[in-house]
């Protein structure tokens, strides 16, 4: 049972995360990533294999949960998370355009100063972003998501929720 409760907390983006339980699950998927990097280096699998599409999907939904859990200990919900997304698609296609069209192909190769910049350009909100979620204090009671995060960093859902009873671990 613990073991489904550990999974829960990690792939369920329903309940809380404190900061604490950010830096767990940034933490975990650091490992995740080294381990599975290591494996297919070592198995020698071919870098458009279907295992590592799959394992790179696993590792986006576990860190999509985790950012919905934090929105969710600050009082947000989680439908910030695609509208940033789509904002930030937005700003890196104007970015881009506006590059190509300012400074032209040649400059815009890699190694060249404008694609650096470019690229810069295109990290700052995320960087911004990440570091807003790590910073922000979270709500000092329960809400709508579930009841405040235990020691662990982690909350389950609220009893508004219809799939999860609230628990606090």
């Amino acid at each position: 049972m613990a073991f489904l409760r550990i999974l829960e907390m990690f792939f369920s983006p329903r309940g809380r995360m404190s900061r604490k339980g950010l830096l767990v699950a940034v933490g975990l998927l650091a490992v995740l990533e080294t381990v599975g990097a290591s494996m297919i280096w070592i198995a020698r699998i071919d870098p458009a294999s279907v295992v590592i599409v799959a394992l790179k999907g696993v590792f986006v939904w576990i860190a999509a949960a985790a950012i919905c859990k934090r929105l969710h200990d600050i009082g947000l919900s989680a439908w910030w998370l695609p509208t940033a997304a789509a904002l930030e698609f937005a700003w890196t296609a104007t970015l881009a355009v506006t590059m190509f069209v300012s400074v032209g192909i040649e400059q815009m190769q890699p190694g060249a100063e404008s694609h650096s910049i470019l690229l810069a350009g295109c990290a700052a909100p995320i960087i911004a972003a990440a570091l807003w979620l790590h910073v922000s204090e979270g709500q000092a009671s329960g809400n709508t998501y579930g009841p405040t995060p235990g020691r662990s960093g982690f909350s389950l859902p609220g009893a508004s929720d219809p799939l999860f009873p609230a628990q606090t671990v």
